[in-house]
C-alpha cells in the first residue's frame, strides 16, 4: 500500500517519537507476511503490526492486539529485551529500520511480493520473517534496488518516469506534479522542452517540500479507489483527515481490504447470478419457442376420433390411411404403426393428445414462474451492483437451505398444493436414492402395481391418512411415470416409507412392502399441478 518514500519518512519520524527508548517484550507472527512487535515505553504497551504482503504493505499500531492460541510462532527471539535507539528510513529505498542495542531490524516494504523483515548484525542477516533459508547468512544491501534520477528515462512518459525514479512518487503524485507544471503526463521524457523541464523540476521541489511539511494526512477517494495522501490531489475528494500518519495508514489499509473483499464477493455473486440468468433465459426461450405443441393435442385427438369412426378398427398392417377428418372435414393422411391395429393406433393417439395437453398446461404454468425468477435474479443483481459495503449485499441462503434446495432436483418434483410435494424417481438407481436415502420415515411411498415404473415419495402429509384429492393426484402422476401410462385405469400401491424394505442382494430399484394399500387412478398430470422439472 505504501508506494513512495515521502509517506515512509513521516512513518519513521512518528515511530521514532513513540518507540525511542522503548523495549521489545513480545514478537510473533500468525500470518505469512505479518509480524506483531509489542514494545513497552514509559509503562505503556505499544503494539506495532508490520505487513509486508504485496497488496497491503504497511506499518501501523493497534491499541489492542491478541495473540492466537494456535497457529502463531515466536519471531526474532534475540531482540526480546533490547531497547530501541532510533527508527529511521533508509535513504533511496523503501526500508524502515529499527535500531536496537546490538541488532538492526530492517522492514523491506517492496512491491511484487518481495517484502520482508530481516534482522541484521553488522550488515549480515541473521534472521528473517520470510525466505529464511535464502536470506540468513547473506549481506543486507539495497544497492540492487537503486533507481535513476527524475527525468533521466528518455523512452518513458513523464508519469512513468516520475513514478519509478529514485523518488518513487507513484502514479497519483507523478500526475499531480505534471498537472501543477502544466505539462501533459503522457509526454515522453525525450520530448520535454527545456522550459517544461525547468517547470517540472521547480514544481517537483515545491511538491516534495509541501509533502514533508503538510500538517495533516488525508484519505482520498476517487470512485471506488482509496488513497492515503500527504496533500490534496486534483480529481480526488478528501474523505477523511488525520493528525497521525500511522492512523491514516491503518484506516486506509482497513478500507482497502474491505473494498477488495467487497469487489471479490460482488464478482463471485455476479458470476453465479449471470450463470443462473443465462440458464433461465435459455429455458424460457425454449419454452416460448415450443408453440407448435399447442396445436398437437387437437390434431392427435381429431386423428384418433377419425380412426375410431372406421368400421374395421381391428385391421392392422397399414402404414397410413387417407381419410376425411371427422372434426375438420378435410382429407388427411394419418400415419399408422403397421404392427398395431387401427384401434391401438387410435389409443396411442389419444395418449399423445393427452400428453400434449398436459405439456401445454405445464408450459403455461412454467412461463410466468420462469419470468418471475428472472425478475427476482435481475433485482438481486442490481442490489449487488449497488452495494457499497459487504453488509449491503443481499442475504444468501444458508448451507442447509442450499443443501435442501439442491437435493430435490435430482428427482422430478411436483407441488400438489402449498403443503404437499411429490418426488418421482427418474430411473432404477434414482429410485433407490429417492426411496432409501432421500425419503423420510413418515413420508408416503407409491408405485404402480404389476408394471415397471418410477418410485414416488409424497411429503407434507400431516395426519394418519393422505387427503383423498392429494392421494389421487399423487397416484395419477406415479402411474403416468410407469409403463402403464397409456392404460385407462391403473392400480397404485402406497404405504409409509418406514414399511418399505430393500432385501439384501436385491436388484437396483427392487423393494418389498408392508401394510400397503391400493388406489385406482387414471394416469396423468392433474391440472394445476406445478412441476419443478
Amino acid at each position: 500500500m505504501i508506494s513512495h518514500h515521502l509517506t515512509l519518512e513521516h512513518i519513521a519520524q512518528e515511530l521514532n517519537s513513540w518507540l525511542c527508548g522503548a523495549t521489545l517484550v513480545r514478537a510473533w507472527s500468525q500470518q505469512k507476511c505479518v509480524a506483531t512487535l509489542v514494545f513497552v515505553g514509559e509503562s505503556q504497551e505499544i503494539p506495532v503490526v508490520i505487513d509486508v504482503s504485496a497488496h497491503d504493505a504497511s506499518i501501523t499500531t493497534r491499541e489492542n492486539v491478541h495473540r492466537a492460541l494456535r497457529n502463531s510462532i515466536d519471531v526474532f527471539p534475540e531482540l526480546i529485551g533490547q531497547t530501541v535507539g532510533a527508527v529511521v528510513k533508509l535513504q533511496h529505498d523503501r526500508v524502515i529500520s529499527f535500531i536496537f542495542e546490538h541488532n538492526v531490524l530492517h522492514v523491506e516494504l517492496f512491491s511484487g511480493g518481495r517484502g520482508n523483515i530481516v534482522q541484521c548484525r553488522e550488515s549480515k542477516i541473521i534472521d528473517a520473517l520470510r525466505a529464511r533459508t535464502e536470506r540468513i547468512g547473506t549481506e543486507f544491501s539495497t544497492l540492487s534496488r537503486t533507481a535513476p534520477e527524475p527525468l533521466e528515462q528518455r523512452d518513458k512518459s513523464l508519469v512513468q518516469d516520475l513514478s519509478t525514479c529514485v523518488l518513487r512518487l507513484g502514479r497519483p503524485y507523478a500526475e499531480e506534479v505534471c498537472l501543477r507544471a502544466g505539462v501533459d503526463p503522457t509526454l515522453l521524457v525525450r520530448d520535454v522542452s527545456p522550459a517544461q523541464r525547468a517547470s517540472i523540476i521547480n514544481h517537483l521541489d515545491a511538491f516534495l517540500l509541501e509533502c514533508r511539511d503538510h500538517p495533516q494526512f488525508l484519505l482520498l477517494s476517487q470512485g471506488e479507489q482509496m488513497l492515503m495522501s500527504l496533500v490534496p490531489l486534483h480529481g480526488w475528494e478528501v474523505a477523511e483527515r488525520f493528525d497521525s500518519v500511522i492512523n491514516a495508514v491503518r484506516t486506509t489499509s482497513f478500507r482497502r481490504r474491505a473494498d477488495r473483499s467487497l469487489r471479490e464477493e460482488r464478482q463471485r455473486r455476479l458470476r453465479s447470478i449471470d450463470a443462473q440468468l443465462n440458464k433461465l433465459s435459455r429455458t424460457l426461450l425454449a419454452v416460448l419457442a415450443d408453440e407448435a405443441a399447442t396445436g398437437r393435442a387437437g390434431k392427435y385427438r381429431s386423428w384418433a376420433d377419425t380412426l375410431m369412426a372406421q368400421s374395421d378398427v381391428y385391421r392392422s398392417g397399414l402404414e397410413y390411411l387417407d381419410l376425411i377428418n371427422v372434426v375438420t372435414g378435410e382429407l388427411e393422411t394419418i400415419p399408422l404403426r403397421n404392427e398395431s391395429t387401427i384401434l391401438e393406433n387410435a389409443t396411442a393417439l389419444y395418449a399423445k393428445a393427452r400428453d400434449a395437453e398436459q405439456a401445454a398446461k405445464r408450459r403455461e404454468q412454467r412461463i410466468p414462474e420462469l419470468r418471475n425468477r428472472i425478475d427476482e435474479l435481475s433485482e438481486t443483481r442490481h442490489r449487488i451492483e449497488a452495494a457499497t459495503t459487504l453488509a449491503d449485499l443481499p442475504q444468501q441462503h444458508t448451507p442447509m437451505e442450499n443443501q435442501q434446495q439442491t437435493k430435490a432436483p435430482m428427482f422430478r418434483e411436483f407441488r400438489l398444493d402449498d403443503a404437499h410435494t411429490l418426488y418421482v424417481g427418474r430411473n432404477a438407481a434414482n429410485n433407490d436414492e429417492l426411496t432409501m436415502r432421500f425419503a423420510r420415515q413418515q413420508d408416503w411411498w407409491m408405485h404402480v402395481r404389476g408394471a415397471s415404473g418410477s418410485h414416488a415419495v409424497l411429503r407434507g402429509v400431516s395426519g394418519p391418512k393422505i387427503p383423498k384429492q392429494i392421494l389421487e393426484a399423487a397416484a395419477a402422476i406415479t402411474a403416468y411415470y410407469s409403463q402403464a401410462r397409456n392404460a385407462s385405469y391403473v392400480p397404485v400401491v402406497y404405504t409409509q416409507r418406514k414399511y418399505v424394505r430393500k432385501p439384501k442382494g436385491a436388484n437396483v430399484g427392487a423393494v418389498t412392502l408392508e401394510r400397503e394399500q391400493t388406489v385406482m387412478v387414471r394416469p396423468g398430470i392433474p391440472e394445476g399441478t406445478i412441476s419443478e422439472e
